[in-house]
């Protein structure tokens, strides 16, 4: 037995565990003592007080910043999603409503509750011609020499203008 307890005394670890209790104890009954002290108080006051101030301007001008690379903020973006919440929160009652009434007409559609006795309209527009039948014509082919300056159409004389109208 006094082998093991002449080890125990030995043991680095137990000698360092001691220390390290006592000197947390002694940090702690000093610190203990400052932090009632109305100096210390006054000066933590001030300490948060100051980093309060910094955090503020660091947030002004980080909004600055992205306000000049037109970036949204985190405030925008919050919004932005409160927004979108707002939406699909909307969309998810609709869709419950239109369920409701899906299940009150018996699964025979939607569109059979509000068209009873609706007027029918009908179509009286034809559609246009298919291409198919339409003829194909070739493009212009591009003249030899470009014209800069647009030439006056010549004037029909009567006779011309006679002659066309017969």
């Amino acid at each position: 037995m006094a082998d093991q307890s002449l080890l125990a005394s030995l043991d680095p670890f137990t000698y360092w565990r001691d220390v390290v209790s006592q000197v947390e104890k002694g940090v702690n009954e000093f610190a203990n003592r400052k932090m009632k002290s109305d100096k210390f108080v006054r000066g933590m006051n001030k300490v948060v007080g100051v980093s309060m101030a910094a955090k503020k301007m660091r947030q002004d001008l980080m909004q600055r910043y992205f306000e000049a690379l037109n970036l949204p903020s985190r405030a925008d973006v919050l919004a932005l999603a409160e927004k979108l919440q707002s939406i699909e929160d909307r969309l998810i009652g609709m869709a419950a409503a239109l369920e409701r009434l899906d299940r009150l007409d018996g699964g025979k559609g939607i569109a059979a509750i509000g068209m009873q006795g609706a007027p029918v309209v009908r179509r009286t527009r034809k559609p246009p011609a298919p291409a198919a039948t339409m003829a194909l014509v070739a493009p212009p082919s591009p003249s030899p020499r470009p014209s800069a300056v647009a030439v006056p159409a010549r004037k029909k004389t009567v006779a011309a203008r006679r002659q066309a109208r017969s």
